[in-house]
């Protein structure tokens, strides 16, 4: 009896070591849907070049051409029209768009409705 219900117990702690669960993958390593808003690992803006740098995570075939990045009701909004599907490692990369490409006008207050992400190992 003792033996069952320390073998019971053995399985039942190595099964509860995974809280995600056997089907799930580690979000990390994934980059999201197209035609969604792109999550941004960083973003600086230039006032002297009139740009706006955002930083993604890219599979090693992200481009700029892969996004749009507009603004609608003073709410900028990078979406991802292409999927990275290469297999390199994620790393973090950055793309320049200048106010007019982006729609932003200078001198005007704007939202980023982008979800910020930090991972310290995109770097």
């Amino acid at each position: 009896m003792q033996k069952t219900f320390a073998i019971l117990f053995s399985i039942l702690t190595i099964f509860s070591c995974n809280p995600k669960g056997s089907n799930q993958t580690d979000n990390a390593t994934t980059l999201p849907a197209i035609n969604k808003a792109e999550p941004i690992m960083g973003i600086q803006m230039n006032g002297d070049s009139s740009s706006i740098t955002l930083s993604v995570a890219s599979n090693g075939c992200t481009q700029k051409a892969d996004f749009t990045c507009t603004v609608t009701n003073d709410t900028l909004v990078l979406t991802r029209l292409k999927p990275d599907n290469c297999k390199r490692m994620p790393f973090l990369t950055k793309f320049t768009w200048s106010f007019k490409e982006a729609g932003i006008t200078p001198g005007k207050s704007f939202f980023v409705k982008n979800p910020f992400e930090g991972n310290l190992m995109l770097e």
